[in-house]
């Protein structure tokens, strides 16, 4: 398993450093974070603030730290109108084996058995020794108004170091 702590590092650096681990990098980079709509609820209401993303013998890497989110659903890969922000502020590789119940639990399931029920209805069968991302971020709200992000939720006390140019430009 390795951490990566996007509060300290660029995206730049995030990836020279996810390639110096061995890891192959996914190409392009993620440039927004599209969630099943349910899970987007989950996230509004702070039952959720991980995700796991999987892309085959790849570590899925974002464009930047700050995405916009948008609830998606399992038929389709359009997405509907963005629901807010989510500021990226940790990065773990682990091997699909390793998913843990704390995994589960800030991903807003009750098991790990859930967590990877739902993983195989979006993914696929996963071989436990497949490696997977898991993105740990905090959600902004989007004002209707001007599309900037209004207000902050997260259920998790040990994320709430700020991005101070991401406060600063979005007046948070």
């Amino acid at each position: 398993m390795k951490v990566f702590d996007l509060t300290k590092l660029t995206p730049e650096e995030l990836v020279s450093q996810v390639q110096a681990c061995g890891f192959e990098s996914s190409f392009p980079l993620r440039d927004r974070l599209g969630l099943i709509s349910e899970y987007v609820d989950w996230v509004k209401l702070g039952k959720k603030d991980t995700t796991v993303r999987f892309r085959k013998g790849r570590v899925d890497i974002p464009q930047r730290f700050v995405l916009p989110l948008h609830p998606t659903t399992l038929d389709s890969l359009l997405e509907s109108p963005q629901a807010g922000w989510v500021q990226l502020t940790q990065l773990v590789v682990k091997r699909y084996s390793e998913l843990s119940a704390r995994d589960a639990t800030r991903d807003g399931f009750s098991t790990v058995q859930d967590l990877k029920s739902a993983l195989f209805h979006i993914y696929g069968r996963i071989d436990p020794n497949q490696l997977i991302t898991i993105y740990t971020f905090r959600y902004f709200e989007q004002d209707g108004a001007n599309g900037v992000c209004a207000k902050f939720v997260s259920r998790r006390a040990d994320i709430e170091q700020s991005d101070a140019s991401f406060d600063s430009a979005y007046n948070v």
